[in-house]
């Protein structure tokens, strides 16, 4: 069992994505919207600051492990919170939405677009749920 935002979390993901895509077809979900990358950037973890993207295409969701919090450019919107509010997202305690209202989480970049697809992204996930099951706090 791997530590949320651990290098063995992010690597038991990416693990369980290559498997995923070994069973299939590696043809991609599209969506007329586009690419959607979203931003993380947690402080106070056990390993200090993690970032990392969920880039999202049409259907499909992948996590990308980022180095330092400038490591994704092309990010469209860039969400900024600390380990206990992360950690109580991941694990369904906190929405995203009352962690916004209660000022737990910055937001910079535009959420226009994220909110156009707020629809789509809901009925994504990038976290495998094996991952996820087994993922400690």
């Amino acid at each position: 069992m791997a530590r949320f935002l651990s290098e063995a979390w992010f690597a038991e993901i990416e693990s369980s994505r290559a498997e995923v895509a070994e069973g299939r077809s590696s043809a991609r979900a599209t969506d007329p919207g586009g690419r959607l990358v979203l931003k993380q950037v947690v402080t106070g973890t056990p390993e200090g600051e993690v970032s990392y993207a969920v880039v999202i295409e049409g259907t499909a969701a992948r996590v990308e492990r980022l180095a330092g919090p400038d490591g994704s450019a092309d990010a469209d919107l860039t969400i900024t919170c600390d380990w206990p509010t992360a950690a109580a997202i991941a694990q369904g305690h906190l929405s995203t939405q009352r962690a916004l209202m209660q000022g737990r989480l910055r937001v910079r970049g535009s959420p226009t677009e994220f909110l156009r697809r707020r629809g789509q992204l809901a009925s994504v996930d990038a976290v495998p749920s094996e991952v996820r099951q087994n993922t400690t706090y």
